[in-house]
């Protein structure tokens, strides 16, 4: 793998095994001394996206940093050997290698809060255990990801969360009835004006997506 910004991403999610020591150092030391780290060596994109942004925006650099650590923890639960296999699989040429590190890297950048790239690393996991459907899968689950903010994950959480009970935004409600993990239905009223009432009620989909995606981090 080559060694711009891309293939250092694809060689740290191959290779990857102690993110987590790195996302514990990151907000007790200063970034030029977390350069100097050990286990920069062993996970080669973060030496380099401080090293690119630090010049230009010290705080876009932690949080960019902090993202990819958190992508790169839920990356780890999948074996090596697993990594190992999905690459051999769908990596085979050049441009599969770049297509794959640049949509990440462009992903990891788009999402506004480090929570969502551990989610988007969540589904990056699912997609190495389970290359035949995972990958698909983990397409539908990443356009999501990407459109996602805390306010809706607070409202999926109060939609999902608790079974029978759920309290939530009608506006995030509609919202999420844009991806699949709710669904509007309209039905008549009695009424001397015959009025239509609009009901938002969970989806087998959103079901899915919260438990496969959101669940571990509510």
């Amino acid at each position: 793998m080559s060694q711009n910004p891309v293939g250092k991403l694809l060689q740290s999610i191959n290779k990857s095994e102690r993110s987590s020591e790195l996302f514990d150092k990151l907000g007790e030391v200063a970034l030029d001394k977390f350069l100097d780290n050990d286990l920069i060596k062993e996970i080669p994109i973060i030496g380099t996206v401080i090293s690119l942004l630090k010049a230009g925006d010290d705080f876009r650099a932690y949080a960019f940093a902090r993202k990819i650590i958190g992508f790169l923890q839920e990356v780890e639960t999948v074996t090596v050997e697993e990594r190992d296999r999905f690459f051999e699989k769908h990596c085979q040429t050049p441009e599969q290698l770049t297509e794959l590190g640049e949509t990440t890297l462009m992903a990891l950048d788009k999402v506004d809060h480090p929570t969502l790239a551990q989610m988007y690393g969540r589904a990056f996991a699912l997609m190495l255990k389970d290359s035949e459907a995972g990958k698909l899968l983990f397409e539908q689950y990443s356009y999501i990801i990407k459109n996602m903010s805390p306010y809706l994950l607070r409202n999926m959480g109060s939609i999902y969360k608790y079974s029978g009970i759920s309290t939530f935004d009608t506006h995030a409600a509609h919202e999420l009835c844009n991806y699949g993990l709710m669904e509007q239905k309209i039905f008549a009223r009695v009424t001397n004006k015959d009025e239509m009432q609009r009901t938002y009620m969970p989806t087998e989909y959103g079901r899915r997506f919260y438990d496969d995606i959101i669940r571990p981090f509510q």
